[in-house]
């Protein structure tokens, strides 16, 4: 479990910087200079240039999957809780690379989605309680 973790990230990480060097090597006819292109537009060199939008949604969900996941079954496998922990540090990591590498600019979002995603935590624990009680007392 956590070699996937880890490759996860590795290969995230490694396909969106390879295809997004790969496409700025080819607009610049495969030389180094960082002032040739062959784009005809600025729009366009800064699409090519400037990277894509940082779709917090996606991590957000993750997230709540992960606290999911370690509430349901962390006491069955109490190994799960330092996976969900290394899990959580290869996102933040993740999430710094991109944001600071890869993406144009950082995501904006209101307080509403954290207030939403605490709402959704929030009951997890009442939700996972049948489970749990079935965990420990299934000998």
């Amino acid at each position: 479990m956590l070699l996937g973790i880890f490759k996860q990230f590795v290969y995230k990480t490694r396909d969106k910087i390879y295809i997004d060097l790969w496409n700025r090597f080819k607009d610049r006819s495969w030389t180094s200079d960082d002032l040739s292109t062959q784009q005809t537009s600025i729009q366009a060199y800064v699409k090519l240039y400037g990277g894509g939008q940082f779709m917090i949604h996606t991590h957000f969900s993750t997230a709540l999957v992960n606290v999911g996941m370690a509430f349901l079954y962390g006491t069955a496998m109490p190994m799960f809780f330092p996976v969900m922990a290394g899990h959580f540090f290869m996102m933040y990591v993740y999430d710094r690379i991109s944001l600071c590498w890869i993406h144009m600019v950082p995501p904006a979002y209101s307080a509403e989605l954290i207030y939403k995603g605490l709402r959704i935590i929030r009951f997890m624990p009442v939700i996972c309680l049948p489970w749990v009680y079935w965990q420990l007392g299934n000998r």
